[in-house]
């Protein structure tokens, strides 16, 4: 490359944007660019759990693990639901500090677990583990299966590159030259799953009868983002 076209894409790029595109003083080009693709989502994972409040610690506790073997064994019992662990186990006192010397009021004990199940029946099987015994659902995320987000993977990444080449090729245009081969890719890819922002649903005593309708569980989409950084030869 002369020097003039040097100095005629540098001035390009200052009028531009550079931070997408950076002019190298050995004749190459560096350009980014992103890919986005929002995919379905079909698996919902959900996080939920017990609670109680007493006087006595080891009737909190025994209360808790009861009602916590009460639905891990509806959900082992569902042929639906899959990855299921433990996620919290809690036991603490509730202090009273409106006294001049804080005393011990009683106990709190909570269990949580979390599960996976496909999103058209997550609504049957939550409101299933209400009627087992959980008195909270704290939250539900929304996935996609692996196969589905990898290809959207592998085409946020070619949108990436088509755009870097694009920025790439405007710019080397402007300097009277072409762009050549591809002399390195960097990629920085994100996966973005988008949780539902759910407050804490605390269930008093009132559980879901079988005839009532499902809980209504809506899936969000799943958005991936791809950015590489492209360098090319100008030719």
């Amino acid at each position: 490359m002369t020097a003039m076209a040097v100095v005629l894409l540098s001035m390009f790029l200052l009028a531009t944007n550079t931070n997408a595109v950076n002019c190298a003083a050995d004749g190459t080009v560096v350009t980014t660019g992103e890919g986005r693709r929002s995919i379905r989502t079909t698996i919902a994972r959900i996080r939920a759990g017990v609670s109680s409040r007493g006087e006595n610690a080891t009737s909190v506790h025994a209360k808790v693990r009861d009602a916590t073997a009460r639905l891990v064994r509806y959900l082992n019992s569902s042929k639906m639901v899959t990855n299921l662990e433990t996620t919290g186990i809690s036991l603490s006192p509730v202090m009273n500090y409106s006294v001049s010397v804080p005393e011990v009021m009683g106990y709190s004990g909570a269990n949580s677990v979390s599960f996976e199940v496909s999103v058209s029946s997550a609504g049957a099987i939550l409101d299933g583990a209400v009627v087992a015994g959980a008195t909270r659902i704290l939250g539900v995320e929304f996935k996609a299966t692996p196969r589905v987000a990898a290809q959207a993977r592998d085409n946020a990444v070619e949108h990436a590159v088509a755009r870097a080449r694009a920025e790439a090729r405007a710019a080397a245009r402007a300097a009277g030259r072409p762009i050549g081969n591809i002399t390195s890719i960097l990629i920085n890819d994100q996966y973005h799953e988008e949780p539902i922002q759910a407050n804490f649903l605390q269930v008093d005593g009132n559980p879901l009868t079988n005839d009532a309708a499902s809980t209504t569980v809506l899936p969000k989409e799943l958005v991936i983002r791809a950015r590489v950084t492209v360098t090319f030869n100008i030719v």
